[in-house]
């Protein structure tokens, strides 16, 4: 089993979506539930945002926002049913002269990147959220400390925040194991040889008399690739991940940042994903051998790496530096 998936194309969806998260967080977040609220801007980068007055509603709106876009994104990735992937194979392996329907194993799954892309957008989000709401809690550092500053008792506050961090960020690791073998599984064999059948226009075959000796396909779907799901998850959270980490040493703040929201911030948004891996190699429901598992492709998408090359650019340059309102 070999995959075609281009890394340039995966980069480009990971660049994406995890720099509009931290949009999603500061300006849709923060930045717009301070003005709603009558308070002022002074300074928005992607690590932090710097206000003129001292609210507890502001800093919990930036997690909150994450929560409302990412739950916002997984159910239109929900929406977006596995037909989209039912297409691609028939795209892809579509001949004119066929006269009969492919081989099961030589079909290739072509990954919607549309779906691709609010997959690592809405766990993003989710990670990010959860995980800096368990991180408040743990150190007393950041949005949700914030919150809860000079609340009683103290302990029991933090310890709220933990639980709930906790199990938000083993929600989101579970449903983005399912979610990740929904977006890289093909149709059932049955189901690809009607589509094949309705694409060639055949005459329905005969059915077998009673006598006759059959045997029945599979009704499940193949199983994914897991090497590919590896490539796929790596790279986007490699590229995604250096962009976040890298605006970090830009932030006009504080070099505290580095540390505290950088790394830190990466670790939440990338961990999830490597652990919802964890979770696809360890389920019993996701059987493993290599050779039977669906050929993946990704194509190179030019403009997408050219957009995504200019948006990192820019994100650096504006999110990184920070943007100043006077």
């Amino acid at each position: 089993m070999s995959s075609r998936i281009n890394l340039f194309t995966v980069a480009s969806i990971g660049i994406f979506a995890f720099g509009l998260e931290p949009i999603v967080h500061e300006v849709l977040g923060h930045a717009i539930v301070c003005w709603l609220t009558g308070g002022k801007v002074i300074l928005i980068s992607s690590t932090a945002m710097q206000t003129a007055s001292a609210s507890r509603l502001v800093p919990a709106a930036g997690p909150l926002a994450n929560i409302i876009f990412g739950l916002a994104a997984l159910a239109l990735l929900r929406a977006l049913t596995p037909q989209q992937n039912a297409n691609a194979h028939a795209r892809t392996n579509f001949s004119a002269d066929a006269t009969a329907a492919a081989p099961v194993d030589s079909v290739a799954t072509r990954i919607s990147l549309t779906r691709l892309f609010l997959y690592f957008f809405a766990f993003a989000n989710l990670f990010l959220a959860f995980g800096y709401i368990l991180y408040s809690g743990l150190i007393s550092f950041g949005d949700f400390a914030v919150v809860i500053k000079g609340l009683r008792p103290a302990w029991l506050y933090r310890a709220t925040l933990v639980i709930i961090g906790a199990l938000g960020y083993r929600y989101g690791i579970a449903q983005a194991a399912r979610c990740l073998a929904s977006l890289m599984a093909r149709p059932s064999p049955n189901s690809q040889l009607s589509s094949n059948a309705n694409a060639l226009a055949a005459p329905t075959p005969p059915v077998p008399p009673p006598s006759a000796p059959t045997q029945s396909s599979p009704l499940t779907a193949p199983p994914l690739s897991l090497p590919a799901a590896r490539s796929i998850i790596h790279t986007a959270c490699f590229a995604g991940g250096a962009l976040f980490l890298l605006s970090s040493f830009l932030n006009p703040i504080s070099p505290n940042l580095i540390l505290y929201d950088g790394i830190s911030g990466t670790i939440g948004l990338t961990l999830g994903f490597f652990l919802a891996l964890t979770d696809l190699r360890q389920s019993r429901a996701l059987p493993t051998q290599s050779s039977a598992a669906a050929e993946i492709e990704i194509p190179l998408n030019l403009p997408l790496t050219i957009a995504a090359a200019s948006f990192a650019a820019a994100f650096l340059l504006f999110m990184g530096r920070g943007i100043p309102f006077r």
